[in-house]
């Protein structure tokens, strides 16, 4: 189950990571060159960041056995119980969280933090759902099978895309902001591919015909 999981989380990083290298390659080139943004696709977020992590209820029966690590229930001071997988007494791998006022959280938890927080399929991403990354990236809108596939927006320390992807990339219709201006249009397999305009923050711009992210 360790291995699994492990594998899963790997999966995911390095998803992250190719969005991040094929972001770059438009942002540091001279990029010339429609799709009108829609709001959000998600809606708000059960999920709360704790200033410290709440202290285990030790008058709870089920707390007790979340003195080592592996799936079961722990019951908090504050009246928050999260029942899952942990790791040294805090959610770590698939769990829920359910708080004192009855939001629910359930998602993918690592040392005690949500990372993924949506729908699942066998342990993965599937449906909505948001991750935030080690790196500070967020992607938040639909999955498929732990990919990033239909609607979603994707923010990271360059810049913001807002659209469509398939299988792992942007795809279809969407608009990037990157550092050095804003790129509208059509997209296949995370290049610029199709009709799609660019502004430059300088105030000049394009729009035509892009193939191959040129």
């Amino acid at each position: 189950m360790m291995i699994v999981q492990a594998y899963r989380y790997l999966l995911l990083l390095l998803l992250a990571a190719a969005a991040v290298l094929t972001a770059g390659k438009g942002d540091d080139s001279e990029q010339r060159g429609v799709y009108n943004s829609t709001d959000s696709v998600m809606g708000s977020f059960a999920c709360k960041s704790y200033q410290s992590w709440p202290a285990i209820d030790e008058s709870s029966n089920k707390s007790k056995m979340t003195k080592h690590s592996g799936k079961g229930t722990i019951s908090y001071d504050n009246g928050d119980v999260y029942e899952g997988e942990f790791r040294n007494a805090a959610p770590y791998g698939l769990g829920k969280m359910t708080y004192k006022d009855g939001r629910v959280c359930e998602g993918i938890w690592k040392n005690g933090k949500i990372e993924y927080e949506g729908e699942l399929l066998d342990g993965l991403p599937h449906g909505r759902g948001k991750w935030i990354y080690p790196n500070g990236s967020v992607y938040e809108g639909e999955w498929k099978v732990g990919m990033w596939h239909g609607k979603g927006k994707w923010t990271y320390s360059h810049g913001t895309y807002e659209g469509e992807f398939r299988d792992g990339l942007r795809h279809g219709k969407g608009r990037h902001i990157f550092s050095h201006g804003t790129y509208e249009g059509e997209w296949k397999n995370g290049e610029r591919h199709g009709q799609g305009s660019f502004k430059w923050t300088d105030g000049s711009s394009y729009e035509g015909e892009w193939k191959e992210d040129k």
